[in-house]
């Protein structure tokens, strides 16, 4: 007897699986990170707090710099929206800052640059601003912001977010290549700030190569790096290269003991202002108020600043 032809669902679903197995195992550091949904998470109050305090020893300095914005994101986020309101990240981030009430200096530094990020007299537990918005505000005569964003949708609503607050240049496309591509700046001063959606197979590959190449077009460039610690390997050897890349560099770590969803995250700094390393460990209190199932950690150690 002759058998029934397999149905088109079916070999659809064969079709899906075979491209997967090809692929190898699911990368467990792959996460499609909408930021809609994590705005003001605690990975956020690490990474803009370091941004804030970075952007702010830059300015009292007096001279021309220029902001790099791999990744802009959207800018500015409603925490009451659909999508925030979903995860929820922010109560157990940026809302437990809100209610301390005596802040350590970075972040109060960090309260009131979301306070005149967001555009609002009063801090508004309802917005946060993204870092373009971030490094937009308070722009200085002789800054340049560049803010690179590759989705169109996101990149419109950056636009608008942006428009009207200072100078800047918005790109869309890749976020690795176009940040290599402006190093060396005529400035001779750089901020760089990479944090990458980890979307991609290769993610940590392509950060890495993007710090390496970057400090050579630029030695004294501060890059920023943000990245997930989902597993040990991968974020070590990307580590590694790091400092070898910059002898001058600052390693945070901060673990917020979750259950679910991303616990443990990291940023790494070359050439990092000198008191940022003092800032931090003063502020290890504030940061055990964002642990979730215990006090969170906060892990800080450099290399060459001694």
């Amino acid at each position: 007897t002759l058998l029934d032809p397999p149905s088109p669902w079916l070999m659809f679903n064969n079709f899906l699986f075979l491209i997967l197995i090809s692929q190898g195992p699911i990368d467990k550091n792959i996460m499609n990170y909408d930021h809609a949904y994590h705005a003001g998470n605690f990975a956020d109050c690490l990474k803009h707090a370091l941004l804030v305090h970075v952007l702010a020893y830059y300015r009292s300095r007096l001279k021309p710099f220029v902001c790099i914005d791999a990744f802009g994101g959207q800018g500015l986020y409603d925490l009451t929206s659909l999508e925030a309101s979903k995860t929820a990240e922010a109560e157990n981030g940026f809302k437990r800052w809100l209610a301390l009430e005596n802040p350590c200096d970075l972040v109060m530094e960090f309260l009131t640059a979301q306070r005149r990020a967001n555009g609002r007299q009063e801090l508004d537990a309802g917005l946060y601003a993204g870092s373009p918005r971030l490094m937009i505000t308070d722009q200085m005569q002789a800054e340049r912001l560049i803010v690179v964003e590759k989705h169109p949708d996101i990149a419109r609503n950056l636009f608008l977010h942006l428009k009207g607050r200072g100078r800047f240049r918005l790109r869309q496309e890749d976020g690795y290549e176009a940040s290599l591509s402006y190093l060396p700046v005529p400035e001779k001063r750089a901020i760089v700030l990479l944090d990458p959606p980890f979307e991609e197979w290769d993610e940590f590959k392509r950060l890495s190569h993007c710090v390496v190449h970057g400090l050579k077009k630029q030695p004294n460039a501060c890059i920023i790096a943000w990245y997930p610690i989902k597993d040990l390997e991968r974020p070590m050897n990307f580590e590694q290269e790091f400092m070898e890349a910059s002898p001058k560099n600052l390693r945070v770590h901060l673990d917020v003991f979750a259950q679910e969803g991303i616990s443990r995250t990291g940023v790494m700094v070359s050439n990092p202002p000198h008191r940022l390393k003092q800032a931090l460990i003063a502020a290890k209190e504030d940061f055990a108020m964002l642990g979730k199932t215990k006090p969170a950690v906060l892990s800080v150690t450099s290399s060459g600043l001694e």
